[in-house]
This record gives structure tokens, C-alpha cells and sequence, in this order.
């Protein structure tokens, strides 16, 4: 596994990417050791919730994702240098219930909106998601693309899940 090229700028496809999808997907992002190391960590843990506040080193590697070179790369280019973390992360795994969609509601909460203007990008929301092992069967994550730049409500059945 090679790691990030944490010298390069987003590249014009991906920031066409974001602003018409909504997300972007990087592979590879995290050596094995720092997959071994949360992983480790989450065994110990004692339970999916509370990460930061685990005693080190047990938390260490999940302060460390937060503070990933390049996830602020990206922070960087999305949201300047304007970010902060607003809610601590989740785990999500098999025994976690399903969630309802996150993020959103652009048009009534400025303080998760997103414009392009004048080449000029204002993005004050992003969401993180950091896959520690492969994904292959049912239950995985779900994106919608563009959901971030619709002006309608989005109804409440695709929000819960009922429909899909």
C-alpha cells in the first residue's frame, strides 16, 4: 500500500467532484499498522462510543485520524482553514442499528452549506468516514450524490431508510 502524496493540491476532477456530487472517496489513505493500531484499539475499547475520551493509548489513534495530514489537506481545500470538529466520531459496524442520513438541510441550516460562487467554494460541513476494514456485502455505507445541493426537503422515508 502506498501512502498519500500529502504534497499535491486536489486535483480539478476531484474538485469538480465534490462540487457536483457532494463527496469524494480516497483509497488508501491509512497504512496497515495504522488500520492494526485502531483496530487494536477498538477491541480493547470496551464499546463503540466514546473514543476520545479512552485512556492512551487507546484513543491516540483516533485523535490521530482527526488530525490525519491528509484529511486536513482536503480540510484545507474544502473549508480553508476555517474547521473544527463539531461532534465526536462513531463507530459503525455490524451490531450498529441503522442510521438515518446525516448531514444536509442546506437550504434551512447555513451553518452546513455549501455555494460555489465566483469560483469560490464556502463549504462549512464535512463529514469524515473512515473505513477500517473492506466493505463487501450488505449494510455498507450509502451516499447520496448531490443531496447536499437540493433546495427541497428531502422526505422523511429516505431519511429513515424506508425507502430505499
Amino acid at each position: 500500500m502506498m501512502a498519500p502524496d500529502l504534497t499535491q493540491t486536489m486535483t480539478p476532477e476531484e474538485d469538480y467532484r465534490f462540487d457536483v456530487a457532494g463527496y469524494l472517496i480516497l483509497r488508501n489513505v491509512l497504512t496497515e499498522a495504522e488500520l492494526r493500531v485502531c483496530n487494536r484499539a477498538l477491541d480493547e475499547g470496551g464499546g463503540p462510543a466514546g473514543m476520545l475520551e479512552w485512556p492512551a493509548p487507546l484513543c491516540d489513534s483516533f485523535v490521530q485520524l482527526g488530525d490525519h495530514p491528509l484529511l486536513a489537506q482536503y480540510l484545507d481545500q474544502l473549508c480553508w482553514d476555517e474547521y473544527r470538529l463539531d461532534q465526536p466520531p462513531h463507530l459503525i459496524d455490524e451490531t450498529t442499528c441503522a442510521y438515518s442520513l446525516v448531514g444536509g438541510n442546506e437550504p434551512r441550516n447555513w451553518s452546513r452549506a455549501y455555494q460555489q460562487r465566483n469560483h469560490t467554494r464556502h463549504c462549512h460541513g464535512v463529514l469524515a468516514i473512515w473505513a477500517l476494514t473492506d466493505a463487501d456485502g450488505e449494510g455498507e455505507l450509502v451516499l447520496v450524490p448531490a443531496s447536499h445541493r437540493s433546495d427541497l426537503e428531502t422526505p422523511a422515508d429516505l431519511v429513515d431508510g424506508t425507502d430505499d
